[in-house]
């Protein structure tokens, strides 16, 4: 599709002249106003010069990339193009009066999406997180300032400025691309760089990071002696954890009601799915234990970052010494730290030890995925690399 476009300024009696983008195409013209004007002593083929210059030329080369995206877009699919569409591009496609800055569109897009999707707090959390750290890179973007080069320089200021493990800026990355998506479903954003620029950056291969108990571990847990206390009541939650495989906010939301025929039935507060769990003995047990002392609770869940402590404490009680080394990437440079078990686990640990020892034990990954809730089969692979290991492990006890 053939189509061009010229900057200038519009003739005016002022000191300055507005800025205007005059758009041709298919025979047809348009012309954009971009809310910038210029000193005409300050205007050189097609760009402003002085000191005040880069306003008008940021405008420039935003209206540039976004005029060039779009029709582009429009040539590949047939598409033919809008008065409307074209106009809606100087103000990168932003509805008059409405704030067309990245953070504001954030906040619209976690009021709508938040509600139709029934979010977590945790994922309202993440988003919140995100927004400050997008005030941080540039307060001022506005989402057509949203190109592959803005997103490349925001990935690089994650990884740099905010210090953030190669891992933890994929998944900001991640959800920018959530983002970025639904603003272009709402016609806000027309750029389209979340297509075009994904950051290749080291990851380790997913088995590292996971910590988890062995069964002789659990068994030291679970056999542990103790006093009728807050210790007691954590061993007896982290253990029906990894009887269960239910995270901790499920396990926290656990009613009686939700035991009934041998299961707990459970809505999932994560993903909204519902899940059965069939019981086996020793989680039954536990649950017996509690058994109308707790008004209607299940368990004594407390706080997470009281339990975490609590998990820690437990585990070092039962000798979980055993060495475990973490391993992540910043940028290219490979990072490692080996501290004993009990410093790694947490109450997440207890859900792995659930997916862990049932694939040990030959259940297959569908009826696991059934349990915990898991959608996507390849959430299941570093499990899976888990017990090759041990397998390989468990037959070398045959060379002695």
């Amino acid at each position: 599709m053939r189509y061009s476009y010229t900057f200038d300024l519009v003739p005016s009696s002022g000191v300055l002249r507005p800025l205007r983008c005059r758009v041709s195409y298919d025979g047809r013209r348009v012309d954009l106003r971009l809310g910038v004007s210029v000193d005409p002593a300050q205007w050189r083929n097609g760009r402003a010069t002085g000191r005040f210059s880069q306003e008008a030329n940021r405008a420039i080369l935003r209206l540039s990339e976004a005029l060039d995206a779009y029709f582009t877009r429009c040539s590949d699919c047939g598409a033919v193009p809008l008065r409307d569409e074209i106009r809606a591009l100087a103000s990168g496609g932003v509805r008059p009066g409405e704030d067309g800055s990245v953070t504001g569109l954030m906040e619209r897009f976690t009021r709508q999406c938040g509600g139709d999707g029934g979010w977590a707090d945790g994922t309202y959390k993440k988003f919140r997180t995100l927004s400050s750290h997008v005030r941080d890179y540039d307060s001022r973007a506005r989402i057509s300032d949203v190109t592959e080069g803005w997103l490349r320089g925001f990935s690089g200021h994650l990884l740099n400025a905010a210090g953030m493990r190669n891992s933890t800026v994929m998944k900001n990355m991640k959800l920018m691309r959530w983002f970025l998506n639904w603003a272009e479903r709402e016609g806000v954003y027309t750029l389209g760089a979340q297509r075009n620029y994904r950051p290749r950056l080291r990851l380790t291969d997913g088995a590292a990071d996971i910590v988890y108990l062995e069964w002789p571990e659990f068994e030291a847990v679970f056999g542990m002696e103790l006093r009728e206390g807050p210790l007691r009541a954590a061993r007896d939650v982290f253990c029906f954890q990894c009887l269960t495989g239910l995270r901790y906010s499920d396990t926290r939301a656990l009613t009686e009601a939700d035991v009934a025929g041998g299961k707990v039935r459970v809505i999932m507060r994560k993903t909204g799915g519902l899940v059965e769990i069939e019981l086996n003995r020793r989680a039954e047990d536990i649950l017996l234990r509690w058994r109308g002392l707790l008004n209607g609770r299940a368990l004594p869940v407390v706080g997470n970052a009281k339990y975490n402590i609590y998990i820690h404490e437990l585990c070092r009680l039962a000798g979980l010494d055993r060495p475990h080394t973490k391993v992540w990437y910043e940028g290219g440079v490979r990072r490692d730290e080996t501290v004993p078990l009990w410093k790694a686990v947490t109450s997440h640990a207890a859900r792995r030890t659930f997916v862990v020892h049932a694939l040990t034990l030959g259940i297959p990954a569908e009826v696991i995925m059934r349990w915990t809730g898991h959608h996507d089969f390849d959430a299941m692979k570093p499990y899976m690399k888990i017990v090759d290991d041990l397998k390989a492990r468990e037959m070398r006890k045959f060379d002695l």
